[in-house]
């Protein structure tokens, strides 16, 4: 995992942990933007990954590190999105946060 990449993936863990905590909120109410006081500038569609794919050269959303056969972080962001339950929201939250696969302890990419 290159130092990009690394700092995108922790940029979206505080994104979606603070989400987790805050779960009647929404990604722009998040107070890292920079816009809100914090020091994250704007990221497209409010994604980390998605801002981490646009800096990358003819890459699409399949390459995503967050996607799976699921979709969009397994399906989990469209879940969070419409979830109506705030301790539902939470749990996708949680599990976007998690989406984006952690280096393994070589830096090699997972499977």
């Amino acid at each position: 995992m290159t130092i990009r990449e690394r700092a995108y993936r922790s940029a979206h863990r505080k994104l979606w942990g603070w989400l987790a905590d805050n779960p009647g909120k929404e990604k722009s109410d998040w107070p890292g933007w920079s816009f809100k006081g914090g020091t994250y500038p704007c990221a497209y569609l409010g994604c980390f990954a998605c801002e981490y794919l646009r800096g990358m050269d003819n890459v699409q959303c399949w390459v995503c590190p967050c996607l799976t056969g699921k979709g969009c972080c397994g399906g989990c962001f469209e879940r969070w999105e419409h979830a109506k339950r705030l301790s539902t929201r939470r749990k996708y939250a949680l599990l976007v946060r998690d989406a984006w696969p952690a280096p393994t302890p070589d830096g090699q990419e997972r499977d």
